[in-house]
């Protein structure tokens, strides 16, 4: 069954910072996960069996899917806006997940952009 997963954080930087920081789908130094493998329009984990492809990429914006791994159909957008004097990044998910799959993805979301924001200027 689709169900989605949304996550929002505020940050105290401007929108252009923020998305200097979480825009680039082939960085993801500000996740931690340094292991990464990329080919054109497909990164990879491989140590985790994971293959994501970008399906869509906007100014402050980018959606991916995931064509390889644990979750199925599952598909990712990360955006960033204005919000006030500083800015949000927004995490939106939906795919085919269970409960405890589903809380797994939120909660970890939720962590990664606490700890992100709690970082930044």
């Amino acid at each position: 069954m689709s169900v989605s997963v949304d996550v929002t954080q505020s940050f105290t930087c401007d929108v252009h910072a923020l998305w200097k920081l979480i825009g680039s789908f082939y960085d993801l130094k500000w996740t931690g996960d340094d292991p990464w493998e990329f080919d054109g329009i497909y990164r990879t984990l491989p140590e985790h069996g994971m293959k994501e492809q970008l399906v869509h990429k906007g100014e402050t914006c980018y959606t991916y899917k995931m064509v390889e791994g644990p979750f199925k159909n599952f598909t990712v957008t990360i955006s960033a806006a204005a919000d006030g004097a500083g800015s949000v990044a927004k995490y939106a998910a939906v795919g085919d997940l269970s409960d405890e799959e589903r809380a797994m993805v939120r909660d970890g979301t939720r962590e990664l952009l606490a700890a992100l924001a709690a970082t930044r200027p």
